[in-house]
């Protein structure tokens, strides 16, 4: 959130190396290298990466190559060479005056020597600074306000030694596969002009931008991730992801599937896509907000699930969407709906599921087949107003106006 308390970032100094002249092949025959300062991992084995020609910038402190364009808009990172594991990226706010605005397709994709990836919202990145004990030469306190708003599609695929990312307020559009297996990666922590956290903003994020990397959660408790549209099976498969609070245009299909460790979701989206919870078998609370449709197997075999809600928004809840939900022992009511269109109970949408209730108030409502079929705790149904069921459905409705 704004404003929260500033979160100063030291970066500590170790076991600095003095290193030989970067070797050079002739893919690079007119940049003068000479002796640098290298992080502080042993050992070193290169890595290139995206597109490594054209423009250069030098970390001679990490050595790191960044290869860039520019662009109508700005700078874009389109390519690295790197030399040493636990690499530290650091991208400036602006090159030659210019500010870095994205992280190319591909860019760092496959290195897996990265380990941070720090973006600036100031040009100098290295200095003196001074202390008690003394002064040292090394990367500075990270400053926000870096102008990137945009990483391309693959940029860090595969980066397997990647832990996380820091940079600026823009709001950040993530691509198809961004950070695909990286199984290290916990999070992106976006900081504004003045080096204080904010709630993660993003634009679109693509097909399995995150799907199968190390991320723990997408907003928490307190924080709600803000987002234009979640693409197809964006989080499937973190394994680790255990939080989610986000505002979202629309949820693609299997965005979370296969998070088995998500205890608590909070979603504000009109449309969830089929799929799109499937075997979160740790999922033990469901808030909805502003739904209109489920969509099929969308919370399908959530086997902890054990209290969710129904928006007066909803006009559509898909088939299967929450069967198998066994733990799922409350009372489901559907109400105050007149704002809403009419509303479709899918075929086994609850069946098997714990619910021991359904009580239907207002609205055009049809009750498709097996929808609360084969739910041994209920007890409880009642309706009024338009209600539409199917015999085979688990029902049997005991008023109606």
């Amino acid at each position: 959130m704004n404003n929260k308390i500033k979160r100063g970032i030291a970066a500590a100094l170790t076991a600095l190396t003095l290193c030989a002249p970067l070797s050079m092949t002739t893919a690079f025959p007119n940049i003068n290298v000479n002796k640098i300062t290298a992080s502080a991992a042993e050992g070193s084995t290169t890595q290139f990466s995206g597109k490594y020609a054209g423009n250069v910038y030098y970390d001679r402190y990490e050595n790191v190559m960044l290869f860039y364009t520019k662009e109508s808009d700005g700078i874009v990172i389109t390519g690295c060479q790197t030399e040493n594991p636990k690499t530290t990226i650091r991208i400036p706010k602006q090159i030659k005056d210019t500010d870095v605005v994205a992280i190319g397709p591909d860019a760092f994709k496959g290195q897996t020597n990265i380990f941070l990836v720090r973006c600036y919202g100031q040009n100098t990145v290295y200095g003196t600074t001074y202390h008690p004990g003394g002064s040292s030469y090394g990367p500075l306190i990270i400053k926000g306000g870096s102008s990137i708003s945009k990483i391309g599609n693959r940029a860090f695929y595969g980066c397997t030694n990647l832990a996380n990312i820091l940079i600026g307020d823009k709001e950040l559009t993530i691509g198809d596969y961004a950070f695909y297996e990286c199984d290290q990666f916990t999070h992106i922590q976006q900081y504004d002009s003045s080096s204080y956290t904010i709630d993660p903003k993003f634009g679109n994020i693509g097909t399995r931008a995150f799907a199968r990397s190390g991320m723990v959660s997408f907003g928490d408790w307190s924080d709600v991730a803000t987002c234009k549209t979640l693409g197809n099976g964006a989080f499937n498969g973190c394994k680790d992801l255990d939080y989610v609070n986000f505002t979202a245009s629309s949820v693609g299909s299997e965005c979370f599937a296969n998070c088995p460790k998500i205890r608590e979701a909070k979603v504000n989206s009109p449309t969830i896509g089929d799929n799109a919870f499937l075997y979160c078998t740790g999922l033990e609370k469901l808030t909805l907000t502003n739904t209109k449709s489920i969509g099929a197997s969308a919370f399908r075999d959530c086997s902890a699930l054990k209290s969710t809600n129904m928006p007066e928004s909803i006009e559509s809840i898909g088939n299967y969407a929450f069967f198998g939900d066994s733990n799922l022992d409350m009372k489901m009511v559907f109400e105050n709906r007149t704002g809403a269109g009419p509303l479709t109970i899918g075929v086994s949408s609850f069946e098997y599921s714990g619910i021991n209730c359904v009580q239907f108030y207002g609205g055009d409502i049809t009750v498709c087949d097996y929808a609360f079929a084969n739910c041994k705790n209920l007890r409880c149904q009642g309706r009024m107003g338009k209600v539409t069921i199917s015999p085979l459905s688990g029902l049997i409705l005991t008023s109606s106006d």
